[in-house]
């Protein structure tokens, strides 16, 4: 007897990746729209970092919908650019509990792409 078939190791991925977006977006929300923003060039450079994190992610994003061999490389990079990009800003003066959701998602994001089964999705 065989039990049910394992799970699509790419649904999981996928899964994971839209919820990385929406904490993304949950970030960007509160950056972008913090009034005291404009006040300070240190919150300017954050936007702008921001922005290109958004873009590595959406990258990532379709990388995996293509199943593009180059997603996983992106996605270590998404990771560890959201990881640092979170201590940066708790660095500067934000709120730890601010950035522990993201910065727990970007850790699961990492320990999920080097996982051996993962990273062979992405050399098939």
């Amino acid at each position: 007897m065989t039990g049910p078939p394992p799970p699509n190791p790419r649904i999981a991925l996928g899964l994971l990746a839209v919820i990385v977006v929406l904490q993304g977006i949950f970030a960007g929300s509160t950056l972008f729209t913090d009034p005291s923003a404009a006040e300070s060039t240190v919150r300017l450079i954050a936007q702008v970092a921001f922005v290109a994190y958004a873009a590595i992610i959406v990258a990532f994003v379709v990388g995996v919908w293509r199943q593009a061999r180059w997603a996983w490389a992106v996605g270590l990079a998404a990771a560890g650019y959201g990881l640092a990009l979170a201590g940066l800003q708790v660095l500067g003066g934000d709120p730890l509990d601010r950035h522990l959701l993201g910065m727990a998602i970007d850790a699961a994001l990492l320990y999920y792409l080097t996982k051996a089964s993962t990273r062979a999705l992405f050399d098939a």
